[in-house]
């Protein structure tokens, strides 16, 4: 009996495990969940999956509408696209950053903008709670009493083209005299981790 749970769990583990194909019809929202799935907690990392699977995914939409890139406009159009997978609502498909950085290939604006990838940063929110992983952390690590710290929201907002993050939680925790206080934090953080600043 117990050979036949530990190979019903096997199953189960190892179906989980492969990678998830990602296609043009991929939702934001999914992009997203495997942003979570690949970076929450983890220490930051110049590759990915998810971010492989989109440049092979802009490889393909670039050769099929026949945008002339050279290598660093091509790179530049991919984090055009992850950038704005995290800035469209995440019910869109990826159909929509393409579009999106197609656009601004054609009228120029590629050429001014130096794009980023936030996915790292933005994959350290919980796509259940809401809650980001790096920011409750600090967050926790510098209140008088950590284990009263209740989260109740976070928000983000892009900045630098996706070099930036500013992450606004709202928690509950005690003060000093003991009694619980609502508060909002807001840290700033390079797309990297790195905190810049804290308000």
């Amino acid at each position: 009996m117990k050979y036949f749970i530990f190979g019903l769990l096997a199953i189960i583990l190892l179906s989980g495990c492969g990678k998830r194909e990602v296609s043009k019809d991929t939702t934001l929202g999914n992009l997203r969940k495997q942003a979570f799935e690949e970076f929450v907690a983890f220490p930051y990392k110049e590759k990915s999956e998810l971010k492989d699977s989109i440049k092979n995914i802009v490889l393909e939409y670039i050769k099929t509408n026949n945008i002339q890139a050279d290598l660093f406009k091509l790179n530049n159009f991919t984090n055009c696209v992850m950038y704005n997978i995290w800035e469209k609502n995440p019910n869109q498909t990826l159909v929509l950053p393409l579009q999106v950085c197609t656009n601004e290939i054609n009228n120029g604006e590629l050429d001014k903008i130096n794009y980023e990838d936030p996915s790292w940063i933005l994959g350290q929110f919980d796509t259940v709670s809401g809650e980001h992983y790096l920011a409750s952390k600090y967050i926790k690590d510098n209140l008088n009493d950590p284990k009263s710290y209740d989260f109740v929201d976070a928000s983000y907002n892009i900045l630098q083209n996706g070099s930036q993050v500013l992450i606004t939680t709202e928690y509950i925790a005690k003060n000093l005299l003991g009694g619980n206080t609502r508060n909002k934090t807001a840290i700033l953080f390079s797309n990297r981790g790195e905190i810049l600043a804290v308000y």
